[in-house]
């Protein structure tokens, strides 16, 4: 995955979970972000939705589900995430909870 994120590359995270605010610069910073996201659930996974293309982005819904590697406690939460690209490459994303939101930051209403 790393090798479609330009050097550029930007992540800005919903806010939803406790402890994940900041955004991630870069490929390196954005993979580590995924292993520390990931190793805080067991047997997590992700299911793409849906994918709807706006110019020179993408804007994309998934469901998250996992039990809590600390307090087993599952979890689910759809997010979609506003992609941006250049050149082939993905130079940013955007994490929303909600699809008019994430549709509104690409500059296009329901």
């Amino acid at each position: 995955m790393a090798e479609l994120l330009a050097p550029e590359f930007e992540y800005v995270p919903t806010g939803a979970f406790v402890g994940v605010r900041e955004t991630t610069a870069g490929p390196k910073g954005f993979m580590r972000f995924l292993q520390s996201f990931w190793s805080e659930f067991d047997q997590p996974s992700i299911e793409l939705r849906q994918a709807t293309a706006v110019g020179e982005q993408v804007v994309t819904w998934a469901t998250f589900t996992g039990r809590g590697a600390q307090s087993r406690a599952e979890t689910s939460l759809d997010l979609w995430i506003l992609w941006t690209l250049s050149d082939r490459k993905v130079i940013g994303g955007r994490a929303f909870r909600n699809r008019t939101d994430a549709l509104a930051a690409a500059g296009v209403s329901e």
